[in-house]
């Protein structure tokens, strides 16, 4: 969905923000170490649930009502990091990420905020939801990045109970994206 007339268009995205972790980091320090990737600041760390591009601003009010409605009624999740995997594949590496364990639940919210987009006219996702925590972009697949990071695959990176859930904005800059909460939503109940 693109910026109206009177509208200004925002990239923006919902997602859960992952909190710094000793073991996380050890992994991105791990990542630089390879020519040809650029690995996230752990600050910035997240697990999108929806992405949702340029978008016009008039539409805020209604995607934080979204976000609120996706959450009633929720359970805090509690967010295993288990394991290192890539897209597309591991012979072209993409995107490095960990893997998320839930229980499933932060893919009842992804489909609840879904089910709200759809009444906007935004159309459904074409892929299943698979949450990750994206920790590098692979310029150079022949780095060799996933095989020097097999000793990762089954280990527990982090773990943590998920506080909140926003949308938010993000600029990309030569320096990388820079993101900025738009509205944030705590769920009602812990786990």
């Amino acid at each position: 969905m693109s910026g109206g007339r009177d509208g200004v268009p925002m990239r923006l995205f919902f997602a859960v923000h992952a909190p710094a972790d000793p073991r996380l980091e050890a992994v991105i320090s791990r990542l630089e170490a390879y020519k040809g990737i650029r690995t996230v600041d752990p600050r910035s760390l997240h697990i999108t649930l929806r992405f949702l591009g340029d978008t016009d601003d008039r539409l805020i009010p209604d995607l934080c009502r979204i976000l609120e409605g996706a959450l009633r009624g929720m359970c805090a999740p509690t967010v295993t990091l288990r394991s290192i995997g890539c897209f597309p594949s591991p012979s072209r590496p993409r995107v490095v990420w960990a893997g998320v364990e839930d229980g499933g639940r932060l893919a009842t919210i992804a489909e609840r905020i879904e089910d709200g987009l759809e009444g906007l006219g935004f159309e459904r996702e074409d892929r299943a939801f698979r949450p990750h925590l994206t920790l590098a972009r692979v310029k150079d697949p022949k780095t060799g990045v996933m095989k020097g990071l097999q000793d990762l695959e089954g280990r527990e990176m982090g773990r943590f109970t998920v506080e909140d859930v926003s949308l938010i904005s993000s600029e990309l800059t030569p320096q990388g994206p820079r993101y900025r909460t738009v509205c944030s939503h705590s769920f009602e109940q812990r786990s």
